[in-house]
């Protein structure tokens, strides 16, 4: 019997193989990031971004991946995959609730992804498991470091391969994608690292003097009501720091109120969720109540109003603005709820009864074969009754 000799050659073609994997990723780093210079605010821009997202999950780099992904949001809140790399990103960072918070957004975006369902079922399970670690903790029970189903050495192949779906470029609903030479300067000033992936691992902050900037000039538009330079400006500057606690929120309100302006109030209605997901407040929930009145949904409006004036100091009111937008929801809602029962009630309690028409009545063949013949006797057409059906004749 030969002994079978070493086999030598398979940590080579492993190394091989991760080369060649990491190679593959890296181009198509460099490849979406060259895009973004060319385009950074085109039609394709949020799925450049949400690509490129993918291709840094594939490389590990979760916290840039992270970025990429919220800046996609930033462009297109209704792109179901970025939300879904956001979550990737996300659950490799540990952060299973926010995981489990971008999965659900994803879900809603697009209903039908299996993949993103069972990653919200992993993140879930994470997530309740990170709790109840944090609980015995603080209980002061003995927590084990290592638990089944601890390694964050997950497949992502599926959901990070870069999408082949070339309508997958375009967002209907939204559409921020300006082409004015200030927003594709601030938007490109803030892809200042992604000439080459040497520099991702700084991990470089948005520049937020930047987008303070933008904001000024968003909100002068907006004051002079010209809500498509508005909408690009706070597109910019949300393209910088698509997730600051302080600032993102008001870019997103702002952007809200642009967008109401130009009667896109299913768009603004989507900021104004974003600003409240990043800080609630009363300004967020004002924002959304009135973008809820102007698309008839008064009683969301009633109750948004509710939960804005439940937020503002104690001693405080509703701004007189606010307070006319909830005076007009309110006798809307009365309006519609009066009108609904008396439609119903003239068709059902007038006191006429509806009439039943006979059953069909069927008759033999012969009986029908004797009719015809009568008929025809007679030099007439036969008369027709609904109510007797020949089962010659259907």
């Amino acid at each position: 019997m030969i002994a079978k000799e070493p086999d030598l050659i398979s940590p080579k073609l492993s190394f091989l193989y991760f080369v060649l994997f990491v190679q593959e990723y890296t181009r198509a780093y460099n490849a979406y990031s060259a895009a973004l210079q060319l385009s950074p605010v085109g039609p394709s821009s949020h799925v450049f971004l949400s690509n490129r997202s993918a291709a840094l999950l594939s490389l590990k780099r979760y916290s840039a991946a992270a970025t990429d992904a919220k800046r996609a949001i930033a462009l297109a809140p209704t792109f179901g995959k970025a939300h879904a790399r956001l979550g990737q990103a996300l659950y490799f960072l540990k952060d299973y609730e926010g995981a489990v918070a971008a999965y659900e957004d994803a879900i809603h975006y697009e209903p039908d992804s299996s993949i993103t369902r069972t990653y919200l079922e992993k993140a879930k399970a994470k997530c309740d498991r990170q709790k109840e670690k944090h609980a015995r903790s603080a209980r002061g029970e003995e927590v084990s470091v290592l638990t089944e189903n601890s390694s964050l050495q997950a497949t992502v192949t599926n959901s990070v391969a870069t999408d082949p779906n070339a309508q997958a470029a375009v967002v209907k609903s939204m559409g921020f994608r300006g082409q004015s030479q200030v927003m594709s300067k601030a938007v490109s000033s803030g892809l200042s690292y992604a000439n080459s992936l040497d520099t991702v691992n700084t991990e470089d902050d948005p520049d937020f003097e930047e987008a303070l900037r933008i904001q000024e000039r968003a909100n002068r538009y907006l004051a002079s009501k010209n809500y498509r330079h508005a909408i690009e400006e706070y597109t910019a500057a949300l393209f910088l720091v698509p997730d600051d606690y302080n600032l993102s929120p008001d870019l997103h309100l702002g952007r809200a109120h642009a967008l109401n302006g130009s009667r896109r109030h299913d768009s603004a209605k989507i900021d104004a969720e974003l600003a409240l997901k990043i800080k609630p407040s009363p300004e967020a929930y004002s924002t959304l109540a009135k973008s809820l009145f102007y698309l008839k949904d008064y009683q969301g409006a009633i109750e948004a109003f509710g939960r804005c004036k439940d937020m503002l100091p104690e001693g405080e009111s509703l701004s007189m603005f606010d307070r006319a937008y909830l005076q007009k929801s309110e006798a809307a809602l009365d309006e519609v709820s009066s009108e609904e029962p008396t439609v119903s009630r003239s068709s059902l309690s007038s006191g006429t009864p509806v009439p039943k028409l006979k059953p069909p009545r069927f008759v033999p063949r012969e009986e029908v074969s004797v009719r015809r013949i009568v008929d025809n006797s007679h030099s007439r057409l036969p008369d027709w009754d609904p109510h007797v059906l020949s089962c010659t004749e259907f």
